[in-house]
């Protein structure tokens, strides 16, 4: 493997006649103010030369390479070069410092010039874009540079925020004193961009480049697996003619995962890693996520690979959108495909929101798995019944291991990654026509016996009322809490414009009513006094169990807001039992003489209960 490596600095690296292009299949630009201020900082804080890293290249041509690590660098401090240059030519200095010697240099014995950097990606215009910062501020170039309100997004955006950045530190900088010292405060800040230093990493050609790239890059070079995975397999394809085309494909993968509306998104990561467990890339065993590129890596190593992992993450990454947001274009990805099953049944729908409610991911390889063979129009075994069978059995499981005692995921990691790799190995896709009906029964099996490792009816009982609790200020928590109410009101009809909203039977302002009380209290029935100790835990007392799920039903959200309000227990279910059968009102509600906190601690637990023996049992999956 043909490599040179130089220690140099960046303004000898710039000013050899040689053109740098960032190829098609590196990521876009993504620099935005954070790492804007990190360079400014290293820069005008350090005296002696500061270190910005590695740039490693490789010839396509005379005088041309490739960038394959430092286009962010790169791009970044021409642009800043960029803003110096025009600060010069704006206090008088028609030729900029000379610095388009670094950034737009003449051909030498010639009278044309060369840009320094080029992108081959033109995504949103970003070449041009980025060509008009480098150009002279009177050029007619720069006067067509779009103005930043008009780019919301993306690279471009991110290009012109690095400008606007550099221009407004630099303006603040020579903000004062006269010609020449204003002068005198760009060349310091010039000699500092040109003394940074950089090593050179020379190679001869795209494969040892990578190698050498991906060797700093585990060696603590900050870039994700995403980046690690769309260099590897893109630069397989890039002699192919199709780069374009490629670039198009994976970007809609992304674009799928980033346009998710779920809280935080998908992590771009995690799906490239589950997508591998899905499909038995590791055989059924684990694998640690820090070493998902290196399986790709070791899997992918020509273009006819790369190319076929490439189309089937792409087939696969709208699936992969529903485990997340499961109403997800059921529909549009299925249309138009033969191959793929339109499924109108939708009941396995409920148990995927559940577990994103939950905020449970480590059955992700397995749902996808699963949810492949259901659209999978050649896959006889796979039903939206059984799916949804199965969907459930996971759900009822994560809500006893997961929200009511608390265990971490990553005890049953493995479990999941084992049933993924079963789920493919006997799939169409694999060859092989096997059902879901084992997989079922062994998975209820081993659920079965982490349960009875971690809970009992008596442990489920004692932590419900904490699990159920309502908290007005948690997000989570109410929907949560709608989770399990309607576990208890499945009937309930929901209308689009009244929706189903939380009712506290007894009413929250009984709360300061019966705290009052309490302060007014100075001895007990026995005739001890009141300590202010237990003035207080009485308060918490009371105020946990009218925030308990027995003093918690669902109700329509103009009941709830016009009809109920605020009222006393029987008016209230004089109301109720108008609407008890539209709204599934529970019949203990309907039928109680009096609602007293210790009914509301009666009927607490008299829902664990049944939630225990019917509700998240799993006898019903014997």
């Amino acid at each position: 493997m043909e490599v040179k490596v130089f220690s140099t600095k960046l303004s000898d690296f710039l000013k050899r006649e040689e053109e740098l292009y960032i190829p098609r299949f590196q990521r876009p630009y993504s620099w935005r103010k954070k790492q804007f201020e990190e360079l400014w900082n290293d820069i005008t804080t350090n005296e002696e030369s500061h270190f910005i890293g590695t740039i490693i290249r490789y010839p396509v041509g005379k005088n041309k390479y490739y960038i394959v690590d430092g286009q962010q660098r790169l791009t970044t401090l021409s642009v800043l070069l960029a803003a110096i240059r025009d600060a010069y030519i704006g206090l008088g200095d028609l030729k900029g410092g000379k610095i388009d010697d670094y950034i737009k240099p003449d051909v030498t014995g010639s009278t044309e010039s060369f840009y320094k950097i080029n992108y081959e990606n033109g995504e949103g215009g970003f070449n041009n874009n980025y060509r008009s910062i480098i150009d002279i501020p009177d050029s007619d170039s720069r006067a067509a540079l779009p103005e930043p309100q008009y780019i919301s997004s993306g690279p471009s955006k991110n290009l012109m925020d690095a400008h606007k950045f550099f221009k407004l530190k630099i303006s603040r900088m020579i903000s004062k004193g006269a010609v020449e010292e204003k002068k005198s405060r760009l060349l310091e800040l010039l000699n500092k961009v040109r003394e940074l230093t950089l090593v050179d990493i020379l190679m001869g050609d795209v494969s040892g480049a990578y190698r050498i790239f991906m060797t700093l890059n585990v060696r603590g070079v900050k870039l994700n697996q995403t980046d690690l995975i769309k260099s590897h397999i893109l630069s397989h394809l890039s002699d192919s003619g199709n780069n374009d085309t490629y670039i198009e494909m994976w970007n809609k993968i992304l674009d799928v995962l980033s346009t998710c509306p779920i809280s935080g998104g998908i992590k771009e990561d995690d799906y490239f890693y589950n997508y591998l467990m899905s499909i038995g890339a590791s055989d059924g065993i684990k694998i640690s996520k820090k070493k998902t590129f290196e399986k790709y890596h070791n899997d992918i190593q020509d273009a006819e690979t790369a190319y076929k992992y490439l189309k089937s993450l792409l087939e696969d990454v709208s699936t992969y959108r529903i485990v997340y947001e499961p109403t997800y274009n059921q529909a549009s990805i299925l249309r138009g495909d033969k191959t793929k099953r339109g499924v109108k049944n939708t009941n396995w729908i409920p148990p995927l929101e559940a577990l994103q409610t939950f905020g449970v991911t480590q059955p992700n390889p397995l749902i996808l798995a699963t949810l492949r063979r259901l659209f999978d129009g050649g896959d006889r075994h796979y039903r939206a019944e059984n799916t949804q069978r199965l969907f459930s059995m996971i759900e009822d499981f994560h809500f006893i291991f997961t929200k009511v005692e608390s265990v971490r995921g990553s005890k049953i990691e493995n479990l999941y990654t084992r049933y993924a790799n079963d789920t493919y190995k006997t799939s169409p896709r694999n060859g092989k026509q096997g059902g879901i009906q084992k997989i079922q029964d062994s998975l209820a099996k081993e659920f079965q016996e982490y349960l009875l490792e971690i809970t009992s009816k008596e442990s489920f009982v004692k932590k419900f009322p904490e699990v159920a609790k309502y908290d007005r200020s948690s997000d989570n928590n109410q929907k949560l809490l709608m989770y399990i109410l309607r576990k208890y009101q499945p009937e309930i009809k929901e209308l689009p414009d009244n929706p189903a909203t939380i009712e506290h039977i007894m009413p929250q302002s009984e709360v300061d009513r019966l705290h009052k009380a309490v302060d007014e209290k100075i001895k007990h029935e026995n005739g001890t006094v009141v300590t202010d100790e237990w003035k207080q835990a009485e308060k918490e007392r009371i105020t946990r169990i009218i925030n308990s799920p027995g003093n918690l039903i669902l109700v329509r959200r103009k009941t709830n807001g016009v009809d109920l309000k605020n009222k006393p227990f029987l008016e209230k279910q004089v109301i109720l039992k108008k609407v008890r059968v539209s709204q599934d009102i529970p019949s203990e509600i309907l039928e109680a003489e009096s609602w007293t906190l210790e009914d509301i601690v009666h009927r607490t637990k008299k829902m664990a209960e049944r939630g225990y023996d019917e509700i998240w049992s799993f006898n019903k999956y014997k």
